[in-house]
């Protein structure tokens, strides 16, 4: 990666789409939420059942929808959060297991964390920074800064984790930053 600034990542390369955003666990085909820190950060869409397919939990009634999250057809009581995104065609149904699910994982990420005192995203660094935005920790490698001054040298805002320095960024000039690396040097 051409001036990565000992990055993990350069911000302005889009990605990486095959891994969690949160703590860089490959993504799972089969749930829409993280097995490693339980972040929601995609949904199926949920689709009208109408044919008579059964609830995943019980088996006795019929599945009105398919929840957002695995996938799996859920019945009414089965639902344990409705949303109705602009972007999909319509509420995303999503099931008491998958919730729950993604609470119990996202609960134990961050004592383990917390215990660690470690990088969010690389589980045997210490981490060095908290992101400003979302309290992430974060290690020199996973720390981004904007820049400041006449040539852009100094070091403005920050530290970001990846996401959070895109955003604060959105619509800014990107194309110079720093790492946690580079206000070590």
């Amino acid at each position: 990666m051409e001036n990565d600034h000992g990055s993990s990542w350069n911000p302005n390369v889009v990605g990486p789409l095959d891994q969690c955003s949160r703590c860089w666990t490959p993504i799972a085909q089969d749930l829409a939420y993280c097995v490693t820190c339980g972040h929601v950060s995609l949904a199926f869409n949920s689709l009208p059942l109408d044919h008579g397919e059964p609830c995943n939990v019980h088996k006795d009634r019929a599945a009105e929808w398919t929840c957002c999250l695995c996938q799996r057809p859920i019945c009414r009581e089965c639902c344990a959060k409705e949303t109705n995104p602009f972007t999909s065609f319509g509420p995303l149904w999503h099931c008491r297991d998958c919730i729950n699910s993604a609470k119990t994982i996202e609960v134990k990420y961050f004592k383990t964390l917390a215990e660690k005192n470690c990088c969010s995203k690389h589980m045997h660094v210490l981490s060095a920074f908290t992101c400003k935005s979302c309290g992430l920790p974060l290690c020199p490698s996973c720390a981004y800064f904007t820049a400041k001054g006449i040539f852009r040298k100094n070091p403005n805002d920050g530290p970001y984790c990846l996401s959070c320095f895109r955003l604060a960024t959105l619509g800014g000039n990107r194309n110079v930053w720093f790492s946690g690396h580079d206000l070590s040097r």
